[in-house]
């Protein structure tokens, strides 16, 4: 049995040995060296082609992320029908001198005396003396040396109840005795969020601290100033001039009862229509400087104060400002999203062509791509 098993070992381990390299597969020369170049190629492709789709999926979203928002913006503030506001509260300020300005304009057109203008009548009155001052010019004197004091006041308030605010400030123009000489409102825009309304009001002078008072209780006080002008001393050279052209269209209406030729007549009459022009200027400006101080002018701006503006002001309730905050934060967000669809609705036809136009080149470098690869795999090949 011995024998048996020891000859059985010895064929298995002949027939071992026989097969020992019937499996062992040589290969080719430079076969190693390919296949490991051809890995490191792909790998290479791998890499190059992983960062360009990640720098494109980086910045594709946040290109179209920056074009809504910058479109939404502008699409709230494109309301190019709105015309822009002028200086207003400037053309308002300016009316407290517009008085002023007409009297130095008047005064500028008056010959000075001594001048060699205007004179000739006095010229037809021979070596007539000058008449005295007569009484009534003393009247007038004695009368503008009364103080005139012109008064003015620019206010500005800002009120949540915009329009029952507006309606208080004409009730209260009216409970004065005074009127509202001019107005302008201004509609809420993107860009302007809140409704303006300019007054231009002439309140009567000896209620003007109370009027400023009363309406300072409509709304918040945001600005406020007074200004004062005296206009004595040019009402009294104007009543002094006046008085001295009407006494000369005395003495010139008696020349002309007395006037002896057509030459005499004619030219007293033109000094006559000069003179005339001169007293209804005169008379113009002593009126003018009554009325502005008779009725002071008041420039008073109402703006409405939207929920953001009042939750940040100091004099209002913490619990008011957090409404008003809360309010205001919705308030915006839907506006925001309903500027992002008008936007979306408006670039609608450019994003279709973009659209297309992606799509293409999408395709084409998609085929590129296919077909370096496959030459690529050939040469692998070969």
């Amino acid at each position: 049995m011995d024998s048996i098993k020891d000859s059985q070992r010895n064929e298995q381990d002949a027939l071992d040995r026989a097969l020992a390299g019937f499996f062992q597969v040589r290969t080719p020369q430079g076969f190693d060296a390919a296949w490991r170049g051809a890995v490191k190629r792909e790998e290479l492709k791998r890499m190059a082609s992983s960062g360009k789709s990640r720098w494109w999926k980086a910045a594709v979203p946040a290109f179209a992320a920056t074009v809504l928002v910058v479109g939404t913006l502008l699409t709230g503030g494109g309301d190019f029908g709105v015309s822009q506001r002028p200086p207003v509260r400037d053309e308002m300020l300016s009316g407290s001198r517009a008085s002023k300005a007409a009297y130095d304009l008047e005064q500028s057109a008056v010959p000075e005396a001594g001048s060699g203008e205007g004179t000739s009548s006095y010229d037809l009155m021979g070596d007539a003396a000058p008449a005295p001052i007569p009484a009534e010019t003393a009247a007038a004197d004695k009368g503008a040396s009364q103080k005139k004091i012109v008064r003015t006041a620019d206010i500005t308030l800002a009120t949540a109840a915009f329009d029952a605010s507006q309606q208080a400030v004409r009730e209260k123009v009216a409970l004065m005795g005074g009127y509202v000489q001019s107005m302008s409102q201004y509609e809420a825009t993107t860009w302007q969020p809140q409704r303006t309304v300019y007054f231009t009001l002439r309140i009567p002078t000896e209620r003007l601290d109370e009027f400023l008072s009363g309406v300072s209780g409509i709304g918040r006080v945001t600005s406020r100033s007074e200004n004062t002008q005296d206009m004595t001393v040019q009402y009294s050279d104007t009543t002094l001039r006046l008085a001295t052209q009407q006494e000369k269209m005395k003495r010139l209406q008696e020349l002309l009862t007395r006037a002896e030729n057509v030459a005499d007549l004619l030219e007293i009459e033109t000094e006559i229509a000069d003179t005339q022009y001169e007293i209804d200027s005169y008379e113009t400006s002593l009126r003018s400087i009554d009325r502005e101080v008779e009725q002071s002018l008041v420039s008073l701006t109402v703006v409405e104060e939207t929920p953001a503006q009042s939750a940040t002001q100091d004099g209002v309730s913490l619990g008011q400002r957090l409404a008003d905050g809360l309010a205001a934060s919705l308030e915006g967000t839907v506006r925001f999203f309903q500027n992002m669809l008008v936007f979306l609705v408006m670039a609608m036809p450019a994003l279709l062509l973009l659209a297309v136009v992606g799509l293409a080149v999408w395709m084409i470098l998609r085929r590129k791509r296919h077909g370096s690869t496959a030459y690529d795999n050939e040469e692998d090949n070969k």
